[in-house]
């Protein structure tokens, strides 16, 4: 039977950590390359990603229309912010940031996973989301958020290709994730109105984390004349 409290205390605690998630993704966009404007664009771009999930949340008329059916709805919400970003790309001043970013930094990313990840796994074990869903969703984000501290933890260098391999594989995991998403959840909450939605986590924290390995990917190709990164300044 489903413990309606347990996941609600989850869904809020990850609601009230979100906002601290993407003021830490905003300053790994400055640390990635303070010396550029287009830093300042990201970290913008992040806290609006947050304020328009939130909107879809709690602004009634938007809320209203979170469970319509793909496209629209909450995936349509996610694809704006995820496109969003990669359109903001095209402007002289992100384009620059992005070709003279120190990648390895945006590595601090990933440790959210893992917490995101866990926070899934107890939500579903509690049968606030479908065994389609959750299981593979919460294993890929913790195993990519362990992958993340392992990086970091080694500290002095890192081969390029690791931290390519990374954004690779959490790029794929979270599209596997909004594809799983598009599948089962919709139809899981319709078909059980009492288990409380998930909020900020598909809302700001899925999209912007995709947009940001999906821009780190892009990079790579401008900046493939470095074979080793430096994980300390």
């Amino acid at each position: 039977m489903p413990n309606i409290p347990l996941m609600t205390s989850i869904i809020t605690a990850i609601d009230l950590l979100m906002p601290a998630t993407m003021v830490a993704i905003a300053l790994t966009f400055r640390a990635a390359n303070p010396a550029t404007s287009g830093a300042n664009i990201l970290g913008g771009l992040t806290l609006g990603a947050l304020a328009w999930g939130a909107a879809w949340v709690w602004v009634p008329s938007l809320a209203a229309y979170r469970l319509s059916p793909p496209p629209s709805g909450q995936v349509l919400a996610i694809l704006g912010v995820v496109l969003t970003f990669i359109a903001f790309r095209l402007i002289p001043s992100v384009r620059a940031y992005w070709q003279s970013a120190r990648l390895e930094k945006l590595v601090w990313n990933g440790p959210w996973r893992a917490i995101y990840g866990s926070a899934l796994l107890a939500i579903g074990v509690s049968g606030g989301l479908p065994n389609e869903f959750f299981w593979s969703a919460a294993a890929g984000d913790i195993l990519v958020g362990l992958w993340a501290v392992a990086i970091l933890a080694r500290g002095a260098a890192v081969k390029r290709s690791e931290i390519l391999g990374w954004n690779i594989v959490g790029a794929l995991d979270l599209i596997h994730v909004l594809a799983l998403g598009a599948l089962y959840l919709r139809l899981f909450y319709l078909a059980n109105p009492d288990i409380p939605l998930l909020n900020l986590l598909p809302l700001a924290g899925v999209p912007v984390l995709l947009a940001v390995h999906v821009m780190t990917l892009t990079a790579f190709a401008a900046q493939r004349s470095n074979h080793n990164v430096k994980l300390v300044a």
